[in-house]
């Protein structure tokens, strides 16, 4: 047997376990052999009972006393397998957190960016309004600092939809929630930088974020 196993009962979803507490699962009723597992090399998810030695008693009870074996369980054609992977499912966490990170560092770049403008123009005397130039380019400087960092945002934002670079997203979140830095001054980024973090900081999630920088690292 694989040494870490996924598995679905009752609608629920598990894992990953090691191979002995699969077992523990079967012996205890916790998982049944019509439920579904999956572990890594497997070709998709499949009923439990066509998993070696982890039903022994239903094994050996496949045997008719006419000597004819009972044919394997096969996968239900109405059960959407794909949707059942651990992968699948980190995606469909890390959807909304991500968009709204995206969104916010777009309307923060978009803010900034037209910031940066008036403040460098007011520090040339093209455009009056400005206190005195050294105030206006240091506002100038300050808003270019607040588009970098949405723009960071916005790219961590993207690569969480990806699942890809766990430590880069972690850091635009943070990024994010920095007062007077983060997307519209941190007023957007704070609330969607915790949501996201708290996702990112999910098991399944980090999971998902590793198998897909190392597809040997975990069975998803």
């Amino acid at each position: 047997m694989a040494d870490e196993w996924f598995y679905s009962s009752k609608g629920q979803r598990y894992g990953p376990v090691s191979s002995e507490q699969l077992k523990q699962s079967a012996q205890s009723g916790q998982l049944l052999p019509t439920d579904l597992v999956w572990s890594q090399g497997a070709a998709g998810w499949l009923p439990a009972a066509t998993v070696p030695d982890l039903f022994p008693s239903a094994a050996s009870g496949d045997i008719h006393q006419s000597g004819s074996v009972s044919p394997p369980i096969s996968p239900s054609p109405h059960v959407n397998y794909e949707s059942l992977t651990p992968a699948t499912s980190a995606r469909q966490m890390v959807t909304l957190p991500g968009i709204f990170l995206m969104v916010s560092a777009a309307v923060g770049m978009l803010g900034s960016s037209v910031c940066a403008v008036v403040a460098y123009l007011q520090s040339v005397g093209i455009m009056a309004g400005g206190k005195d130039p050294a105030s206006s380019a240091i506002a100038a400087v300050y808003f270019v600092v607040t588009v970098l960092a949405s723009a960071l945002v916005l790219i961590g934002g993207f690569k969480m939809l990806r699942l890809r670079s766990y430590q880069f997203v972690m850091a635009s979140t943070v990024v994010a929630m920095i007062p007077c830095i983060g997307p519209c001054f941190a007023v957007l980024g704070v609330p969607f930088g915790i949501w996201a973090m708290v996702v990112l900081l999910k098991p399944e999630v980090k999971q998902a974020f590793l198998q897909n920088e190392n597809p040997k690292a975990s069975p998803l």
